[in-house]
């Protein structure tokens, strides 16, 4: 709280000018000029969280760690230190007082029980853990049985974590001091002792978040989960590198194989650490092959019913292709209709052979059937042939009065005084 103000009233930071070498590597290009000491820091030198350069960090006083600080009380700082993770680089220089005392006691009570917990998920043998954390019991254990597998599996657990952690933190310790330039030694070991928590969270993230999830949530939402899982431990070895930076001195790229080589050391001790639990437990393997054949299962029969409306498409469209061919025999039968008008007006045409006066009216009607037979094909010139009919029936009555003018030459001849004889 006290250097607050003395930070407010520090100079913005300036560039360093065009040409200035490092104050500490000479054959590097100066970057920005420290606005605590004024020299000249290049880019490795230069640590932008805290505005200072390497040899600033290194030679000013540090703030303790909460859980060391006198002015809070135990709670307050306990909680604080659990914060401070989040914020790897700003905290490092705080690792650099000396003593491992309050670190180990803070180690004890953090470590151990995420530990613990790390382990009943991936080592229990008659309890089984599903999606959305379902627990499938194994046979028909009793109570004591139950008990005793969560506590081996619990055992297990911190067995591994505990082993992950010394090969993580031996490596780191050693290679630390092995390149220290200026600092404290204690540096590398008290910050593996306030953040090895965190590798026990990860150990019990990356088995707990994919069970959260339900088993709909497939491919996408485990890779997630494993993404969130990870957190904590990236967190750690942001931590591992800036405490080689600014607790020991360290350069930047030492800093880098400082923490690279305890990496792989320790993923080579989980998998010797996995081959012993399963040499202890041997129906984890039985288990694990159990698991394996259900998963397989489960995704045959995901594929399964996909595959079977693909097929169902295929069939269904042939059906409708047939059902046209119905309709299309149909307008074969108005076609026959016509026909039988065509025959119609051949008996209007014998008709008028027995009067021979006659002849005209029955020549005209027969166009009237000619009209109605084109009606039936199409069905808009049937309004204009029935006029046509009316126009012949008004010649019918012109040939009646031919025939009384034929009837003279049978009253002949006449008689005495007109009279017929």
């Amino acid at each position: 709280m006290a250097d607050e103000p003395q930070r407010d009233e520090e100079p913005p930071i300036e560039s360093a000018p065009e040409g200035a070498s490092c104050s500490e590597h000479a054959d590097r290009p100066a970057l920005v000029i420290c606005p605590r000491c004024g020299s000249f820091a290049c880019l490795s030198c230069w640590h932008g969280a805290l505005k200072r350069c390497h040899a600033c960090v290194v030679r000013q006083p540090s703030p303790p760690v909460p859980f060391e600080d006198p002015s809070r009380n135990a709670i307050a700082g306990f909680f604080a230190t659990l914060g401070d993770a989040g914020s790897p680089v700003i905290t490092a220089p705080s690792f650099r007082h000396p003593g491992i005392g309050r670190a180990l006691l803070f180690f004890v009570v953090t470590f151990p029980l995420l530990g613990a917990l790390s382990g009943i998920v991936p080592y229990t043998a008659l309890v089984l853990f599903g999606s959305s954390f379902a627990v499938t019991l194994q046979g028909q254990p009793s109570d004591d049985m139950l008990a005793f597998d969560v506590a081996r599996a619990a055992g297990l657990g911190l067995m591994v974590a505990l082993g992950q952690w010394l090969a993580l933190t031996l490596p780191f310790v050693s290679l630390s001091n092995a390149f220290a330039e200026k600092g404290h030694p204690d540096a590398p070991l008290r910050a593996m002792l306030y953040r090895g928590w965190l590798l026990a969270a990860f150990l019990l993230a990356q088995y707990a978040m994919p069970l959260a999830l339900p088993a709909a949530a497939g491919g996408t939402g485990a890779l997630f989960a494993m993404l969130i899982a990870m957190v904590p431990f990236v967190l750690l070895l942001s931590t591992m590198r800036a405490t080689t930076r600014m607790g020991s001195g360290v350069g930047a790229l030492t800093a880098l194989l400082t923490v690279a080589v305890p990496f792989a050391m320790m993923i080579g001790a989980s998998y010797f650490l996995d081959r012993a639990v399963h040499a202890i437990v041997p129906e984890l393997g039985q288990i694990a092959e159990q698991q394996r054949l259900e998963a397989e299962r489960a995704e045959h029969a995901e594929q399964a019913p996909s595959q079977a409306p693909q097929a169902q498409p295929e069939t269904q469209p042939q059906a409708p292709q047939a059902q046209p061919e119905a309709p299309q025999a149909q307008p074969e039968a108005p076609q026959a209709q016509p026909e039988a008008p065509q025959a119609q007006p051949e008996a209007p045409q014998a008709q008028p052979e027995a009067p021979e006066a006659q002849p005209r009216a029955p020549q005209a009607q027969p166009e009237a059937p000619e009209a109605q037979s084109q009606a039936p094909q199409a069905q808009p010139e049937a309004p204009e042939a029935q006029p046509q009919a009316p126009q012949a029936q008004p010649q019918a009555p012109q040939a009646q009065p031919q025939a009384p003018q034929a009837q003279p030459p049978h009253t002949q001849p006449l008689g005495e005084g007109g009279t017929p004889t």
